[in-house]
């Protein structure tokens, strides 16, 4: 126990102050250097916010933690305690909730969750870093990506929230960022941006299935499905035509429906105007997917193995989504790919290539080249006579991924030198396959990065 422990202060709410209070503040947490509290865990300022381990009021030496109430006085005289949790992330400086106050349930019900979570690295990880002329965070929280968002350029971005108390931060965060452009508003997904359009949307909603959980952002219906799908289904109306949309949701599958195919179907009848991208983080067990709390352990799991059953759900799947929607008439793509690490510029090098309707029209004329992240691995076995040459293919970019080269195709790296067309390829080949099954499999080769095309 540290001096000066003494019960949280769950209510503490931040004071919005001048811009000069925010410069001042900005320019002592540089001068301090607060670090990612995943890299210097040690650092007293991490200890100090991101752990609520009280400090010496003399230590800290910054006036304006209290002034602005990101600190309160400890018991033990002399020392402060922090009201809040702030965290460095992205190089940028987030205020929220003291996640030990959500923790000992004392927070308020609309408590604004901590950005440390791993599922809101990985969604700021994910988001673009080119500008969009308008963008909207919805269910925005402490807002990482509306400032994400602003600091990349795009013109207007807003951030809404069901929450007062998130929109309260919002702007907190906003202005201790230096960028006050930001409009925060409050209202229940697109409620307080009626009549509006942007070019990019961007969204981490509540996925938890609903057992009665203590804080607002943890409940999205029986299943989490609820707020997601009211987004989804309402996006179309919101996003501009050759606009995105991006999210990190956890969603369940089922014998009928899968993460693509959900999502597809909540977008209704502009689902056919959208390209979607899902690249899947983390695969459960959908029975084993639900965090029960200790004290409701068996009640709550015996609920949720009845809910499984009932409704037939086989897998939880975190993902990253990306929809695009198209600028013209043309046909929808839909691709899934597991991944470890989806940053951005990975995500995008992925769609490009999915999205080139002209790859397969090119494959004849454009030169065939080895990736430069392909490498080869070559086995062979003798069955009934015959040597069987077995060969597998690696590639790290856009996405780690390997594939077995079919056996009629197993001729084919040694001719993808960048002096061949496609066409010249197919005539080379020493055995020569089906065409169908050539112009496919090339063409796959290219879009999972495989396989270059030039020219």
């Amino acid at each position: 126990m540290f001096p000066g422990c003494a019960t949280l202060n769950h209510a503490m709410t931040p004071r919005i102050g001048t811009p000069e209070e925010f410069h001042e503040l900005r320019e002592w947490l540089d001068k301090v250097g607060l670090p990612d509290e995943r890299e210097q865990p040690d650092h007293p300022l991490v200890r100090f916010f991101s752990r609520s381990q009280p400090r010496p009021r003399s230590e800290l030496g910054q006036p304006l933690l209290e002034d602005l109430g990101l600190a309160v006085p400890a018991d033990t005289e002399g020392w402060i305690r922090p009201s809040v949790d702030l965290y460095r992330m992205a190089g940028l400086y987030l205020v929220s909730d003291s996640f030990a106050s959500i923790q000992a349930g004392m927070a308020p019900f609309d408590a604004v969750f901590p950005p440390s979570a791993f599922g809101t690295r990985l969604f700021m990880r994910s988001l673009p870093k080119e500008p969009a002329p308008t963008a909207l965070d919805l269910c925005a929280g402490a807002a990482p990506a509306a400032l994400i968002l602003a600091r990349a350029g795009a013109r207007e971005v807003t951030a809404t929230d069901l929450s007062h108390r998130a929109a309260h931060f919002a702007t907190f965060n906003a202005r201790l960022n230096g960028l006050p452009r930001i409009e925060s508003l409050q209202g229940d997904t697109f409620e307080a941006v009626r009549g509006r359009k942007f070019h990019l949307i961007a969204a981490q909603p509540p996925f938890i299935p609903d057992f009665g959980q203590k804080y607002m952002f943890l409940n999205s219906g029986e299943i989490g499905h609820t707020i997601p799908q009211r987004i989804l289904s309402e996006l179309p109306e919101y996003l501009e035509p050759g606009g995105s949309f991006h999210a990190v949701l956890s969603l369940f599958e089922d014998a009928s429906a899968t993460v693509s195919g959900r999502i597809r179907g909540w977008l209704g009848e502009a689902g056919d105007r959208f390209d979607i991208f899902v690249f899947e983080r983390l695969r459960r067990n959908a029975r084993d997917a639900f965090s029960m709390e200790q004290g409701e352990k068996e009640e709550t799991a015996a609920a949720w193995q009845e809910v499984c059953e009932r409704r037939g759900l086989t897998d939880s799947v975190l993902s990253v989504i990306v929809l695009q929607r198209h600028a013209s008439t043309r046909p929808a793509i839909t691709a899934s790919r597991h991944v470890d690490a989806p940053d951005w510029e990975r995500i995008r090098d992925y769609i490009a290539l999915h999205q080139d309707t002209g790859i397969a029209a090119r494959l004849r004329e454009g030169k065939l080249a080895d990736a430069p992240s392909l490498s080869v691995l070559s086995s062979s076995r003798h069955e009934d006579g015959r040597e069987i040459e077995t060969v597998e293919l690696y590639t790290s970019h856009p996405f780690p991924d390997r594939r077995a080269l079919p056996a009629e195709l197993s001729g084919l790296l040694p001719l993808c030198d960048g002096t061949r067309s496609g066409a010249e390829v197919l005539a080379a080949l020493p055995q020569r396959p089906e065409e169908a099954l050539f112009w496919r499999e090339v063409e796959s080769l290219v879009r999972e990065g495989f396989l270059e095309l030039r020219g």
